[in-house]
């Protein structure tokens, strides 16, 4: 090992988010999430990125450009279900996003 910590690269890529309720002691991963805020590196290069802990319980920004990414998918008594080739999303037929 080098020293260098998987926490502090993930947080100062943009890659992760410093998680403030479990770690607010960590002023290190504090400072390096404001670097790649201000930086837009990765996720802070979207308009308005989604916290995980806000996309766990549902909660969707409306004014977010990543919406539909993060949208729940509709319920429905179609059983077809298209997927895009890369494999990660679906829709089913009545999917306003198709």
């Amino acid at each position: 090992m080098n020293g260098t910590s998987l926490n502090e690269a993930l947080v100062f890529n943009g890659l992760a988010w410093w998680y403030y309720q479990f770690a607010p002691n960590e002023k290190r991963l504090e400072d390096l999430q404001k670097v790649a805020q201000v930086e837009r590196r990765n996720l802070w290069s979207e308009k308005n990125p989604i916290p995980p802990w806000d996309f766990r319980k549902g909660k969707v920004k409306e004014d977010s450009t990543i919406t539909n990414t993060y949208s729940q998918p509709q319920q429905t008594t179609d059983n077809t279900v298209y997927v895009t080739n890369s494999g990660d999303k679906y829709h089913s037929e009545s999917c306003r996003f198709l």
